[in-house]
């Protein structure tokens, strides 16, 4: 069995509910005969192989005894380790973990974030000196 979003697009959503793989997972990278899409589940999923494309639309879904289909391949990433854990001189609290993610995601944002903080500073001395 073989379903491709070009050939059978009234098929194709049946299986729309099957999610990829999540980010930083193996996936399973068997190969789709005829297509060359790859499968996006985890690794030793069970059910069909399914492939997603651009914003988790599925693109194909095939058996793994379809002619021509490789079991299993290398992972996508074969260097991914897992999280990286920080050690315990580099564990900061939560409040401040929460005012970098929030305040200094970027450099533009951080340089935005003083001129606010030091315009703030300026008009509250500025008013003070008007009364």
């Amino acid at each position: 069995m073989r379903v491709t979003r070009s050939e059978h697009p009234e098929r194709i959503g049946r299986f729309a509910h099957i999610p990829r793989a999540p980010k930083g997972r193996a996936r399973c990278g068997a190969e789709c005969p005829g297509t060359g899409d790859l499968c996006s589940r985890g690794r030793a999923h069970p059910g069909p192989h399914v492939a997603h494309g651009r914003l988790g639309r599925v693109r194909a879904a095939w058996d793994s005894t379809s002619e021509g289909a490789p079991l299993s391949r290398s992972p996508i990433d074969p260097g991914y380790r897992g999280p990286r854990v920080p050690k315990d001189s580099e564990r900061t609290s939560p409040v401040a973990t929460w005012l970098r993610d929030r305040f200094l995601a970027s450099f533009p944002e951080t340089v935005m974030l003083i001129f606010f903080i030091a315009f703030i500073c300026f008009s509250i001395v500025w008013a003070l000196q008007i009364m």
